[in-house]
């Protein structure tokens, strides 16, 4: 269902982050590249030959996300987690995500651990990357 919630979008560039110092992002062939797919977004790390390459911060320019993801460091997501990326990121401002503000993190039990709670991530992830489809969504009920 999340799926066809986003299937009318266009495909956004996701970045999804597994490790800062040095970056590594899930690559193709991975479960989280397939979650980034069901949740309306392309990975682009998605024809990367390792499942989690690393990237130099000119590749990510270069790649452009519209969305970077990145996990909690435990169970829940914190303020500071938060502020902690969106200052990192900060430093790149030619980024589409971090100009448009599309830094989000997410619950990393949910979209790390394949199980029955993956259904949660995918939503989670689908909500960062099309957040106007579930706001849209929300003002209808």
């Amino acid at each position: 269902s999340i799926s066809e919630k986003v299937a009318s979008r266009p495909r956004k560039k996701v970045m999804f982050i597994v490790g800062v110092e040095p970056l590594f992002v899930a690559g193709g062939g991975t479960f989280i590249d397939e979650l980034i797919t069901i949740a309306g977004g392309t990975n682009i790390s998605g024809d990367s030959l390792s499942k989690y390459p690393q990237l130099g911060i000119e590749e990510v320019v270069a790649r452009a996300p519209d969305v970077i993801l990145y996990t909690s460091l435990n169970f829940e997501l914190t303020p500071e987690q938060d502020v902690k990326a969106k200052k990192l990121w900060g430093a790149y401002p030619s980024i589409p995500a971090v100009r448009n503000g599309s830094i989000r993190g997410l619950v990393a039990d949910y979209v790390t651990l394949p199980g029955p709670r993956l259904v949660l991530g995918v939503e989670e992830m689908a909500r960062a990357i099309h957040p106007e489809v579930f706001e849209q969504e929300e003002k209808t009920r």
